[in-house]
Protein backbone atom coordinates (compact mmCIF):
# COMPACT_ATOMS: atom_id res chain seq x y z
CA UNK A 1 0.00 0.00 0.00
CA UNK A 2 2.93 2.70 1.06
CA UNK A 3 4.12 1.94 -2.73
CA UNK A 4 0.88 2.99 -4.30
CA UNK A 5 0.92 6.46 -1.94
CA UNK A 6 4.53 7.10 -3.09
CA UNK A 7 3.88 6.28 -6.87
CA UNK A 8 1.10 8.50 -6.71
CA UNK A 9 2.65 11.09 -4.77
CA UNK A 10 5.80 11.15 -7.25
CA UNK A 11 3.64 11.39 -10.66
CA UNK A 12 1.89 14.34 -8.86
CA UNK A 13 5.32 16.39 -8.15
CA UNK A 14 6.00 15.98 -11.66
CA UNK A 15 3.17 17.63 -12.80
CA UNK A 16 3.67 20.62 -11.95
CA UNK A 17 7.81 21.42 -13.70
CA UNK A 18 6.71 19.81 -16.27
CA UNK A 19 3.43 22.12 -17.04
CA UNK A 20 6.40 24.96 -16.68
CA UNK A 21 8.96 23.75 -18.62
CA UNK A 22 6.08 23.18 -21.34
CA UNK A 23 4.75 26.38 -20.85
CA UNK A 24 8.11 28.08 -21.33
CA UNK A 25 9.32 26.28 -24.19
CA UNK A 26 5.54 27.39 -25.73
CA UNK A 27 6.90 30.96 -25.20
CA UNK A 28 9.99 30.77 -27.05
CA UNK A 29 8.43 29.04 -29.72
CA UNK A 30 5.53 31.93 -30.29
CA UNK A 31 8.76 34.49 -30.00
CA UNK A 32 10.77 31.98 -32.85
CA UNK A 33 8.09 32.52 -34.80
CA UNK A 34 7.87 36.34 -34.31
CA UNK A 35 11.10 36.53 -34.76
CA UNK A 36 12.03 34.05 -37.89
CA UNK A 37 8.40 34.63 -39.76
CA UNK A 38 9.87 36.05 -42.91
CA UNK A 39 12.88 33.08 -43.27
CA UNK A 40 9.82 30.65 -42.42
CA UNK A 41 7.55 32.29 -45.13
CA UNK A 42 10.38 31.75 -47.56
CA UNK A 43 11.15 28.35 -46.78
CA UNK A 44 7.55 27.35 -47.12
CA UNK A 45 7.26 29.64 -50.46
CA UNK A 46 10.39 27.31 -51.77
CA UNK A 47 8.47 24.25 -51.46
CA UNK A 48 5.58 25.52 -53.78
CA UNK A 49 5.59 24.53 -57.40
CA UNK A 50 6.18 27.48 -59.99
CA UNK A 51 5.20 28.09 -63.43
CA UNK A 52 5.77 30.50 -65.93
CA UNK A 53 4.04 32.18 -69.20
CA UNK A 54 5.65 34.58 -71.71
CA UNK A 55 4.07 37.52 -73.50
CA UNK A 56 6.33 39.53 -75.24
CA UNK A 57 9.93 40.09 -74.21
CA UNK A 58 8.56 39.55 -70.53
CA UNK A 59 7.54 36.16 -68.42
CA UNK A 60 5.34 36.16 -65.57
CA UNK A 61 6.38 33.26 -62.98
CA UNK A 62 3.49 32.41 -60.29
CA UNK A 63 4.32 30.69 -57.14
CA UNK A 64 1.94 28.74 -55.42
CA UNK A 65 0.15 25.46 -54.72
CA UNK A 66 -2.47 26.12 -57.59
CA UNK A 67 0.83 27.21 -59.87
CA UNK A 68 -0.26 24.97 -62.87
CA UNK A 69 -3.69 25.61 -62.91
CA UNK A 70 -2.63 29.46 -62.90
CA UNK A 71 -0.67 29.26 -66.23
CA UNK A 72 -3.15 27.00 -67.67
CA UNK A 73 -5.66 29.73 -67.08
CA UNK A 74 -3.67 32.78 -67.99
CA UNK A 75 -2.66 31.42 -71.40
CA UNK A 76 -6.47 29.79 -72.40
CA UNK A 77 -8.18 33.25 -71.90
CA UNK A 78 -10.08 32.17 -68.83
CA UNK A 79 -10.76 33.94 -65.58
CA UNK A 80 -7.95 34.05 -63.45
CA UNK A 81 -6.17 35.42 -60.27
CA UNK A 82 -4.57 38.53 -61.74
CA UNK A 83 -8.15 39.40 -63.74
CA UNK A 84 -6.09 39.94 -66.96
CA UNK A 85 -7.02 38.60 -69.93
CA UNK A 86 -3.41 37.12 -71.00
CA UNK A 87 -4.03 35.31 -73.79
CA UNK A 88 -5.11 38.11 -75.45
CA UNK A 89 -2.33 39.83 -74.90
CA UNK A 90 -0.19 36.47 -76.27
CA UNK A 91 0.81 34.91 -73.39
CA UNK A 92 2.14 31.17 -73.93
CA UNK A 93 3.14 28.57 -71.37
CA UNK A 94 7.48 28.99 -71.19
CA UNK A 95 9.56 26.21 -69.49
CA UNK A 96 11.97 29.04 -67.99
CA UNK A 97 11.92 32.63 -66.91
CA UNK A 98 13.97 34.95 -68.62
CA UNK A 99 15.40 38.61 -68.05
CA UNK A 100 15.96 40.91 -65.16
CA UNK A 101 13.30 41.22 -62.76
CA UNK A 102 10.54 44.50 -63.25
CA UNK A 103 8.81 43.70 -59.65
CA UNK A 104 8.04 41.03 -57.28
CA UNK A 105 4.73 41.00 -56.04
CA UNK A 106 2.10 38.70 -53.79
CA UNK A 107 -1.31 38.68 -55.12
CA UNK A 108 -4.36 36.43 -54.18
CA UNK A 109 -1.90 34.25 -51.81
CA UNK A 110 0.34 33.50 -55.00
CA UNK A 111 3.91 35.07 -55.40
CA UNK A 112 4.36 36.77 -59.28
CA UNK A 113 7.68 37.60 -60.39
CA UNK A 114 7.84 39.65 -63.79
CA UNK A 115 10.74 39.89 -65.20
CA UNK A 116 11.89 41.48 -68.92
CA UNK A 117 14.39 40.57 -70.99
CA UNK A 118 14.05 44.06 -73.83
CA UNK A 119 16.57 46.76 -72.60
CA UNK A 120 14.28 49.31 -71.42
CA UNK A 121 12.08 46.96 -69.49
CA UNK A 122 9.24 48.03 -70.79
CA UNK A 123 6.97 45.26 -71.41
CA UNK A 124 7.53 44.17 -67.97
CA UNK A 125 7.20 47.65 -66.49
CA UNK A 126 3.65 47.58 -68.15
CA UNK A 127 2.46 43.87 -66.81
CA UNK A 128 3.96 44.98 -62.96
CA UNK A 129 1.39 48.70 -63.09
CA UNK A 130 -1.66 45.89 -64.67
CA UNK A 131 -0.89 43.23 -62.16
CA UNK A 132 -0.39 46.38 -59.14
CA UNK A 133 -4.44 47.38 -60.45
CA UNK A 134 -2.86 49.60 -63.01
CA UNK A 135 -4.31 50.95 -66.36
CA UNK A 136 -5.23 47.91 -68.77
CA UNK A 137 -4.27 48.06 -72.54
CA UNK A 138 -7.20 47.58 -74.78
CA UNK A 139 -8.39 44.62 -75.81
Amino acid sequence: MQNTRYSHHTRSSFAGPLFIVLLILAILSLVAFTLYRQQVDTLLRSLQPTCTVGVASATITVQAWSANNDCQLMTQGQDNFTGVNWLKLGATPVSQAGGNVSCEMDLSGRHVTVRDSSLNNSQGAVFCSMLNGGMLPPP
